[in-house]
């Protein structure tokens, strides 16, 4: 039996396409996201350089990792938690204890370090963009003479 999916994507070969091959919906979105990042002409909705650069500029303090915690049981019975960063760095795993009275500024500086993370994937498409687009259309050198005869063979 086929399932009714809520189908998100827009008229064309998308909704086609999902009328044969009945995939979820975040599929589609996907394989669209992906044919419409092949077009040459990108939406209107993009922004600059300047903007992107600008949004990081006014980011506060920003902590790439995450926030665990974990327990330990003292000789008397009364458990005490903790908390860490975690992250990644030279392909190890790294850890610091974050003070029980600072955590509430490392979970703010954690959630700002995934937003410089989305503002930084931003920027590398906006520049990719203006490089593409400032790129003048490459030609491919002609051989022969400007007046296009050959020259003549020496003997």
């Amino acid at each position: 039996m086929r399932e009714n999916y809520d189908t998100t994507a827009p008229p064309g070969w998308a909704a086609e396409f999902m009328q044969v091959f009945p995939f979820s919906p975040l599929r589609v979105r996907i394989l669209d996201g992906i044919i419409s990042n092949m077009k040459t002409t990108q939406p209107s909705t993009a922004r600059t350089r300047a903007e992107i650069l600008a949004n990081i500029a006014n980011l506060p303090d920003s902590v790439q990792g995450s926030i665990s915690s974990y327990e330990v049981r003292t000789s008397s019975g009364r458990v005490i938690t903790y908390h860490k960063l975690q992250y990644w760095a030279h392909g190890r795993n790294h850890a610091i204890h974050i003070p029980k009275e600072r955590l509430a500024e490392f979970k703010v500086a954690v959630e700002n370090g995934g937003r410089l993370r989305e503002l930084l994937a931003e920027l590398t498409e906006a520049t990719a963009r203006d490089i593409l687009s400032s790129a003048p259309p490459l030609k491919k050198k002609s051989s022969r003479s400007p007046s296009g005869a050959r020259p003549a063979r020496r003997r």
